[in-house]
């Protein structure tokens, strides 16, 4: 099974990441994909997935339609 939308990057995560992430696994969860809805996001993502790849946690990184008008000049450059 694939988890293809899955938010692991959120702060309310942070303090049981790990642990949910072996528990997907040990459940049978063979891949989880994390979007990044905002540019200023994508590290985060991207530091996860390097975390978590074992896991089969990878990223999509982009920018979701509904923070396109929150977005300032620094965060697009």
């Amino acid at each position: 099974m694939i988890d293809t939308h899955c938010h692991l990057d959120l702060a309310a995560f942070d303090v049981d990441r790990d642990a949910v992430i072996e528990r997907a696994v040990a459940a049978g969860v063979v891949g989880m994909i994390v979007p990044a809805v905002r540019p200023r996001t994508w590290a985060g993502v991207r530091e996860l997935v390097r975390r978590h790849a074992a896991a089969g946690v990878r990223g999509a990184l982009g920018i979701h339609p509904q923070i396109v008008p929150e977005l300032d000049a620094e965060e697009v450059a």
